[in-house]
């Protein structure tokens, strides 16, 4: 197993972008397709049904990670295997819901359900709360590898950063990934985990242009896919199904009269 897990790292890391963005194109293509050729409700819930499933495939994933490194296993192939498997179920997850964004812009003359119909699979409440659970679990599995495993310390230090700052960043993943697993307090733990994915990538770029660290984007990816993540969870949570959320530009909109105080009362 140790083998088979090294085995499958040489691979990914060989060609890791080429895998990454291969997953986010076919998470972008099938939804896409979906969305376009196919008018059946059928095909939209099992898709979302599969969305679902895979996102909690990764949330196993980042607890499997949890557990090596509990178990102070952290230099186990299978630990950053585990990570491989959230990440890509993540992109291919975030190019699904952009391509699903964009059938609806597509179809932004045509009637409510026939434009919305994969997006109001993606959006129920079910699938966006295997996304919290899957983003939650590998910020609580990467702050506890921070911990214990000290795992990207030398990044920080040559970053200019302390090791008590090393210490505090792995504190806020932790403790904010916990409290994204609870709805009460789910919207303060997604702005605070954002501000931590726009700092890896601001550091990431400061280092490209300041000390000349290679490959600044291809570094940012991962905390891009985390934002698009929380951004679609944000969103399927003020999203009201069969209305979705109405743009200020659009028709609909635009033809909506408020409605008067006589109105309301009735």
């Amino acid at each position: 197993m140790h083998v088979l897990g090294l085995r499958i790292l040489q691979c990914y890391r060989s060609a890791w972008s080429q895998v990454d963005l291969t997953s986010v194109l076919l998470g972008f293509f099938s939804a896409l397709a979906l969305g376009i050729w196919s008018g059946n409700r059928l095909h939209s819930k099992r898709y979302s049904a599969i969305t679902r499933v895979l996102l909690y495939a990764s949330a196993l994933a980042n607890l499997m990670a949890l557990a090596l490194t509990l178990a102070h296993h952290y230099s186990s192939p299978w630990t950053s295997v585990s990570f491989v498997a959230d990440h890509q179920i993540g992109f291919a997850v975030v190019g699904a819901v952009v391509a699903a964004l964009l059938v609806a812009l597509i179809f932004s003359s045509k009637p409510q359900s026939r434009r919305q119909m994969l997006l109001e699979r993606l959006m129920d409440s079910a699938t966006v709360g295997a996304a919290r659970y899957s983003v939650a679990t590998l910020f609580i599995a990467a702050g506890m590898l921070k911990f214990l495993a000290l795992e990207t310390i030398d990044f920080f230090h040559a970053s200019g950063y302390s090791t008590g700052f090393f210490y505090f960043i792995a504190a806020w993943e932790v403790g904010w990934g916990i409290c994204a697993l609870f709805r009460r307090v789910e919207r303060v733990a997604l702005l605070a985990l954002s501000i931590d994915m726009t700092g890896a990538i601001y550091t990431h770029y400061h280092n490209y242009f300041a000390k000349g660290f290679p490959g600044p984007f291809g570094n940012s990816t991962d905390a891009l896919r985390m934002l698009g993540l929380m951004a679609f969870i944000t969103l399927g949570r003020h999203w009201q199904p069969h209305r979705g959320i109405r743009l200020p530009f659009s028709k609909e909109a635009a033809n909506v009269r408020p409605k008067t105080v006589t109105e309301l009362e009735v």
